[in-house]
């Protein structure tokens, strides 16, 4: 057979145009190498690869069905706005002093964090201990909420409120005889609000390193926005309206971003370390209330960098 395809057979032909080719274009065998090589990497690659997981979107929305049927709601108040607390949550915020409809003054009040699963979370996350969940039951007295876990580790929170800035104090003691860490975190979680936003700037806004971070609806919809500053907040503006949060802590990292339908503000801060017998404290401050300048300069004294 060999002998028959070298006497001027047609294989013998094809050999000598390759052979013909090879000497137009040295590097043509070397090219074919490659492309075979990058193709035989791909199709590797595909196959061993990880397969499709959740998006962290989906993780978070799975994450938020929560049964908070057995945490009591209380409503925080002042002259110029009402709230629900209901355990580690506020919402329903109405402002007083600002009607729904401009042109009726006795229509019902402005309602922020108020649309179905719109809220804003403080809270602290633990190590060596058990720290308040957004399911905990607390105790309630005198405006005091408590709760202390089997590990003789005690946590009380205040809320007072300051014009529109709601300061949220915890107070952790450690009566163990162990030294345990808290990280304190907050969020506020709520929907987009771009049909009115009438030509001014809607979105997430941050305050990182004194300077000021903005991202549209859109933008936010497409992708997550992450910052590490020394001290700053994070949160959310509409025309008229502000979502803001601030942890009183220093080495902050902010993030923005999608969930699911929702969009979701958040900042943690450094871990705090608590000594047996000893106590701490944390503040955070949440600016809930009309974009107006004047409003938001004395709102700087409990969030820095709000007045601009």
């Amino acid at each position: 057979m060999v002998k028959y395809m070298n006497n001027n057979s047609g294989f013998q032909q094809w050999n000598a145009a390759k052979d013909a080719a090879q000497k137009k274009s040295p590097w043509m065998g070397f090219l074919w190498w490659v492309i075979l090589f990058v193709a035989a990497w791909w199709m590797m690659s595909w196959w061993m690869g990880p397969k499709p997981t959740q998006t962290d979107a989906e993780n978070a929305v799975a994450v938020e069905a929560l049964d908070l049927s057995a945490v009591p709601v209380n409503e925080i108040s002042s002259d110029n706005l009402t709230a629900d607390v209901q355990g580690l949550r506020i919402s329903n915020v109405e402002l007083l002093k600002y009607a729904s409809n401009a042109s009726d003054d006795n229509s019902a009040p402005v309602t922020l964090l108020g649309t179905e699963g719109a809220f804003a979370e403080i809270g602290l996350l633990s190590t060596g201990t058990t720290a308040p969940t957004a399911t905990t039951v607390w105790k309630n007295s005198d405006g005091v909420s408590t709760w202390r876990n089997s590990d003789g580790v005690s946590f009380s929170r205040t809320i007072t409120i300051n014009d529109y800035v709601i300061s949220v104090t915890d107070t952790v003691k450690n009566a163990s005889k162990e030294e345990i860490s808290v990280a304190p975190y907050a969020r506020i979680v709520r929907a987009n609000d771009m049909k009115s936003s009438a030509g001014v700037y809607t979105g997430s806004v941050a305050f990182v390193n004194s300077d000021l971070e903005h991202e549209d609806w859109p933008r936010i919809a497409k992708k997550s926005f992450a910052y590490s500053t020394t001290n700053g907040f994070i949160g959310f503006v509409d025309q008229y309206w502000e979502t803001v949060l601030s942890i009183n802590s220093p080495d902050q990292t902010m993030r923005v971003k999608a969930l699911g339908d929702m969009y979701q503000a958040d900042a943690a801060a450094n871990v705090v370390v608590v000594a047996p017998g000893a106590e701490q404290t944390i503040t955070t401050n949440l600016y809930v209330g009309p974009r107006d300048r004047n409003t938001l300069m004395n709102a700087d004294s409990f969030i820095s960098g709000i007045d601009q």
